[in-house]
């Protein structure tokens, strides 16, 4: 049995999961709304990742969940409420790209004519064939996470595109406010820093930080604008308490700003230097510089297939697969400036300046 495009006429798909974990699976969506350009497509997120699905064009409306268990109560009734909100939603295709138990149950519990999704990181569906098609994308890092989300598309038996970068896009209102925000910091050559992950293991230490700040003033005089992370502005104030004011060297403290004014001025500074976080994937789709720092996760999962690019990366004592580790924030600071040197080097050689 093959899946008409005409017969489907709206879309679930469930994309919970932090700011990261939903842009990530955006490049799938958007080879969704291509093959079933007509449909209606509602996604189901929690609430940071409906934040960033509000910048995504292939995506008709958005529904939060709240999955915190802070509040029981408040828990077991969005979740019943949003249950029924599936039932009743006339959906023709439901999609899981989020692949957890939660995910799951939503789709068993539904009565959906076509359903397809992760079980156990495995392509499952309740009708459709499992036909490996062809791609016209080039795909030069087959251990990247979207590879993973992609293998749904061969329920489909079409060709797709298999581009990994996240769809994300700003607003001409946005822009323009962050524009005359940015010509008030007063200086010309700007990057953009965030110290915020969703693990402290994916931070590097502070003392490695602040070295590499300090490197790119004194060698190419570049001032950090140092990113307020929702939840974690601690790190933000005690980084430029101990050590941007001790160390007297120039800098930009960044007002707490929504993800769409983050998005618009990360088009505007010279590059990005960022962990293993959810602004790293908005910096991929919007294709500005990076210095990425990756003191956990292993780099080669989430790489771009193109763009300026440079990581800092050592492997660890931990195994993750049997081909790789796990990263070590121990990186050699010669190794740091070694690839800020890159960097800088990739962006002048491609006439950014």
């Amino acid at each position: 049995m093959e899946i008409e495009t005409t017969e489907i006429n709206k879309i679930c798909i469930l994309t919970m999961g932090l700011l990261g974990d939903v842009l990530m699976v955006t490049p799938v969506i958007r080879e969704i709304k291509n093959l079933f350009n007509n449909a209606y497509i509602i996604c189901i997120a929690d609430k940071v990742g409906a934040e960033i699905l509000l910048l995504n064009d292939d995506v008709d409306e958005t529904r939060v969940i709240n999955r915190s268990r802070k509040n029981k109560f408040a828990y077991f009734k969005d979740k019943i409420s949003t249950q029924f909100f599936i039932l009743n939603g006339g959906f023709d295709l439901i999609i899981d790209l989020y692949g957890g138990k939660s995910a799951n149950r939503m789709m068993m519990l539904n009565f959906i004519k076509y359903k397809i999704g992760l079980i156990d990181g495995k392509p499952w569906s309740n009708k459709l064939p499992y036909n490996i098609v062809s791609h016209t994308g080039s795909i030069n890092n087959p251990y990247h996470i979207t590879h993973h989300s992609f293998q749904l598309m061969n329920f489909f038996g079409r060709d797709y595109n298999h581009d990994t970068k996240p769809t994300i896009k700003t607003t001409l209102f946005d822009d323009l406010d962050m524009l005359s925000y940015f010509n008030k910091f007063g200086y010309e050559n700007i990057f953009l820093v965030s110290f915020g992950s969703g693990g402290i293991e994916k931070i590097l230490d502070f003392d490695k930080q602040f070295e590499i700040i300090n490197y790119l003033y004194e060698k190419y005089k570049f001032v950090a604008v140092i990113v307020s992370n929702p939840g974690q502005e601690y790190l933000q104030d005690s980084f430029i308490k101990k050590y941007m004011i001790s160390g007297k060297i120039p800098f930009v403290k960044l007002k707490p700003l929504n993800l769409s004014k983050i998005a618009s001025l990360m088009k505007l500074v010279k590059f990005v230097m960022l962990p293993d976080t959810g602004l790293y994937h908005i910096a991929v789709g919007i294709k500005v510089p990076i210095l990425g720092i990756f003191t956990y996760t292993n780099p080669i999962l989430v790489v771009p297939n193109d763009g300026i690019v440079s990581i800092c990366f050592q492997e660890g004592d931990c195994k993750m697969n049997d081909f790789f580790y796990y990263g070590t924030n121990k990186i050699e600071i010669e190794s740091l400036f070694l690839q800020v040197d890159k960097l800088l080097e990739k962006i002048h050689s491609d006439n950014m300046y």
